[in-house]
């Protein structure tokens, strides 16, 4: 955690473009040097830069306040700036919330080990959340060139944030029954995909770390972009087998308990897919902080605990119900107040 309070960034926002790497925005004017909105970047201190993400791999081998050459194009003309890094994250917001959440999804799984029943779909859960508070918690920070806790904080990142997708397909498979007899097989399928991907993605990634280099780096961003495409893939597929384990349940109670998981896997997984990692997929930025988006797991956890503990503690029903009322309400009001803000705002 100390590391992500230590961890640079430039003092620009970067974005791909057909003809390459452009600035996009400049966050501090002073720090940035001479780079203005529109200037192509061709080299890092020396390093040629293939993709927006390089940058932010770059900087990670930095720290705060390091002066870094920067060789850019501007109207078909070569030039040379210096540039320096500036606090990827400027308040302690980030390093709050994700705390929060963390040990709280953490707090949730050890009670749901300890009070859910002793079989299969509850302990899935419990690595599921595990998984799940880890990649909150070790999110990447500054790293060091040759660094062994650098090598293992990186690898458990790609461990925990595809173990959770992945944990989550099979507990859909055998939650609230096992759709096969054959537990090991559906295990295989689900697991033996997502541990080559890490495979690769760590071996990419953490020679280049070793070596300070974007040697692998295109390699590396390809599987990165192929794994989180995985996570719609993987939780796509696992809501699809929660829907028709809905419709093909024989009771009511395993209808409440579904109706649990769906709910929470809607509110709390979609603004994460749909405004952080697809945003980033295609134009390599994201719609809104990762801190904001971090937030709405919590209803994932909430929600899955509930479905496997206790299902009867809130009727799902009168939860769906006063969420959509609650909803409307709330964007009622930020019209209003979005109106009257336009409405009295000196122009």
């Amino acid at each position: 955690l100390p590391s992500v309070f230590q961890r640079p960034r430039a003092p620009f926002i970067p974005v791909e473009r057909p003809n390459g790497v452009v600035v996009e925005r400049i966050l501090d004017s002073k720090a940035s040097g001479s780079l203005n909105p529109g200037d192509k970047l061709l080299a890092w201190g020396g390093t040629r830069i293939p993709l927006t993400e390089a940058i932010e791999f770059l900087g990670d081998l930095s720290s705060i306040g390091t002066a870094v050459s920067v060789t850019f194009e501007r109207n078909k003309n070569v030039e040379h700036t210096e540039i320096r890094l500036v606090p990827y994250y400027p308040t302690p917001r980030f390093l709050f919330i994700v705390v929060f959440v963390g040990f709280v999804i953490w707090g949730i799984a050890i009670f749901i080990l300890l009070q859910g029943p002793p079989a299969l779909p509850s302990l899935t859960l419990y690595w599921t959340l595990v998984a799940f508070a880890v990649t909150i918690l070790i999110t990447p920070g500054a790293v060091s060139p040759r660094d062994f806790i650098s090598l293992l904080e990186r690898f458990l990142f790609f461990l925990s944030y595809m173990g959770v997708v992945a944990l989550f397909l099979f507990f859909t498979l055998v939650y609230p029954r096992a759709r096969s007899a054959n537990v090991p097989f559906m295990a295989g399928v689900t697991f033996i995909p997502a541990l080559a991907l890490v495979a690769g993605m760590s071996y990419f990634h953490l020679s280049d770390l070793w070596r300070g280099s974007l040697e692998h780096f295109e390699s590396f961003q390809l599987l990165f972009d192929v794994f989180q495409g995985s996570l719609f893939v993987y939780m796509g597929g696992g809501i699809l087998i929660v829907i028709q384990s809905y419709r093909r349940a024989e009771s009511n109670e395993e209808r409440r308990r579904l109706q649990w998981v769906i709910w929470g896997t809607a509110i709390g997984s979609a603004p994460f897919l749909f405004l952080h990692v697809l945003p980033q997929i295609l134009f390599s930025s994201y719609l809104i902080p990762e801190e904001y988006a971090t937030m709405f797991f919590l209803v994932v956890a909430f929600s899955y605990a509930i479905s496997v503990v206790r299902y009867r503690f809130l009727d799902i029903e009168l939860v769906i119900n006063r969420s959509i009322v609650y909803g409307i309400l709330t964007l009622l009001l930020l019209t209003m107040y979005f109106l009257v803000v336009l409405l009295f705002a000196p122009m």
